[in-house]
This record gives C-alpha cells, structure tokens and sequence, in this order.
C-alpha cells in the first residue's frame, strides 16, 4: 500500500552543523488551527517524551539491560533534538489525515488513501506560508539597570 506525504522539512535536519532552523511546532499548530478550522483537530499533548516514558516503564517493571539501557539514551536523545513533537488530524471530504509538527519538520500523510489534490494544494500553501522571523545580533554591555550597546 502506498504511502502519502505533503511535507515541509529544513534540509539534513539530522546532522548539519553548518545550518541554524527549526520551526515552532505550538505556532504551527495555531496557524493550523486558523487556516484550516473545524477541519483540524490536535489535543496539543507533547509526544516527544512519549516513547522514552515507555522505556522508563519497561526498565522499572522487568529490571536493567544493556537493550533497555540503548533504548532510554536513544529516546532521551530524540525527545530532546525534535521536541515538542504534536500530532494533528485534517479532516477532509469524509477522510481523517494525520500530521505531525516538531522542530525540524511538519507534514501530513496518509496510508490509507491518497491525500486530495486540493487538500495537498491548500497544505502545501499553508507550509509555504509558514513565517521564518530573522533575528537580531546584539552585543551589549549591563551594569546594574542600564544596558549599553556595542559596536
């Protein structure tokens, strides 16, 4: 069975150390929520933890092992790297399509069924969208309640 993705990831999100993005999956969410209304569903539940809980409770209830131990340092590292991580639905002509948003990607996919080509078209207009906000540099100098800037 085919699947189906529309997706907005920064490039080599796992390991380039030469570039500086991410999104903000809560703002995603919000932006979500506003462009697509009652068709857009999410509990706003951070999952990045979810599977690292998952290991913490296997290891309290069958004991430690090296397997256990790889898995827990494994999940503490991505929930940290890619959280917050929040799952959302679209609701579309009868069909449910799930999504996710975390740092380094956003997308909405499918198992089931394709995704319709206005929903991949209004989707993919809405990742477009997304605002990047550039950021200030500044180096400044404090001494009690006064802040300088330097050159």
């Amino acid at each position: 069975m085919p699947y189906h993705e529309v997706s907005a990831k920064f490039p080599d999100e796992y390991g380039d150390e030469r570039n500086a993005c991410c999104f903000d999956p809560r703002i995603v969410l919000h932006l979500m929520r506003e462009e697509f209304g009652d068709a857009f569903e999410s509990d706003f539940k951070d999952r990045s933890w979810r599977d690292h809980q998952a290991f913490l409770y296997r290891q309290e209830s069958e004991g430690e092992s090296p397997g256990i131990d790889a898995c827990l340092r494994i999940s503490e590292n991505d929930a940290m790297r890619r959280g917050p991580n929040f799952c959302f639905y679209i609701h579309w002509e009868g069909q449910t399509y799930q999504g996710n948003a975390e740092r380094y990607g956003v997308r909405l996919s499918s198992l089931k069924v394709g995704i319709p080509a206005e929903l991949r078209r209004r989707f993919r207009s809405f990742l477009e969208s997304l605002p990047l906000l550039p950021f200030k540099v500044r180096a400044v100098e404090i001494e009690g309640n006064t802040s300088t800037d330097l050159e």
